[in-house]
């Protein structure tokens, strides 16, 4: 069996097609990881960088024949959007393809949208407004202290310790910021005061929540959520002796609350495929913040228990949900 590897095009190597000649670098864990995962299956692995040429990309995807693409694209051209036209093309022509459908992840990249779904689904939200500095979408006013972001991007991408605002001036302020810089509305919303909880789920009738882990905030550390640079800086999270774990007692406390508002968010999102789900646990409270369809699958990964279910499983399990779903590609290209 065949697979392609659809990638951003800065992880492309044209002399390393397959990726594994090369050790995992910050940005590459990923690639690199599913690919020796999906060998050591048996299958042949291509890659082939996701460009905004989508024709000259489309062509490539068509000669490399593959019986399952693998769908690892996060943006086209510095574009976040452009994963949904990925999936959208790769869906029109027919491919078995990993991950969330077009409309899964356009909803789900509009952070306010998204909560508007989860909540009518009855799941809790933080209060939000969506606002481009001269006009508000939502409730009039927002409980303070709140947190403002851009309204499209994921990963923390734009949220830093300024993000947390506990004044008017300050919301004005970071809200300028945001439009400014990133080009999009920022929403503001409620800073839930609480324990901050990573879900995996994965599955399309049957949605099975694969691992829970807890971003745990010590009280000595400069912040409480989840910036940028809690994310993606290590040297910062030692410092601060921020780390990851699994939540035992607290989810055996909540008695499957996690895991029923979990569920519950991931179906009315239509995800379908596998992804992260965000949440805060303020006392008995379970409140979704946001939801990262298509989320970064490398091995080494915290915010996913892969120690515990299995790397190799998991990436098999999406890629039996992909030719379930979507079917193999029909003949006409072949």
């Amino acid at each position: 069996m065949r697979a392609l590897l659809l990638i951003d095009l800065e992880q492309y190597d044209a002399d390393d097609p397959d990726l594994s000649k090369r050790q995992p670098e910050q940005y590459l864990e990923s690639e690199f990881h599913v690919s020796g995962a999906l060998r050591s299956m048996g299958m042949d692995v291509l890659s082939v960088p996701a460009t905004a040429d989508f024709v000259a990309m489309m062509q490539a995807v068509r000669r490399a024949r593959p019986d399952i693409v693998f769908n690892l694209v996060e943006h086209v051209g510095g574009q976040r959007s452009g994963d949904s036209i990925v999936a959208s093309l790769l869906e029109s022509d027919g491919w078995a393809y990993t991950g969330a459908s077009a409309r899964a992840l356009t909803i789900a990249r509009d952070k306010f949208l998204s909560k508007q779904i989860v909540a009518s689904a009855g799941v809790s939200v933080p209060k939000c407004v969506l606002s481009d500095g001269r006009s508000t979408t939502g409730p009039v006013t927002i409980p303070f202290p709140a947190i403002v972001k851009p309204s499209a991007l994921d990963g923390s991408e734009g949220i830093t310790a300024n993000s947390y605002v506990s004044t008017q001036g300050e919301l004005r302020r970071e809200i300028k910021r945001v439009v400014r810089k990133f080009a999009m509305p920022a929403i503001c919303e409620e800073y839930i005061d609480g324990r901050e909880l990573i879900v995996t789920l994965s599955g399309v009738e049957k949605i099975s929540v694969d691992s829970v882990r807890e971003l745990v905030f010590p009280e000595h550390a400069e912040i409480g959520f989840a910036t940028e640079r809690v994310k993606f800086d290590q040297g910062y999270k030692k410092r601060n002796g921020i780390y990851y774990r699994t939540p035992n007692r607290l989810l055996a406390s909540l008695d499957g609350k996690v895991e029923r508002a979990a569920r519950a968010a991931y179906r009315a999102l239509e995800i379908k495929s596998y992804a992260k789900l965000e949440f805060r646990v303020r006392g008995s409270d379970v409140i979704f913040i946001e939801a990262n369809p298509n989320s970064l699958l490398s091995r080494n990964a915290k915010t996913t228990d892969f120690a515990k279910i299995g790397y190799e499983r998991f990436v098999a399990k999406i890629v039996r949900m992909a030719l379930t779903q979507r079917g193999r590609k029909s003949g006409r290209n072949r």
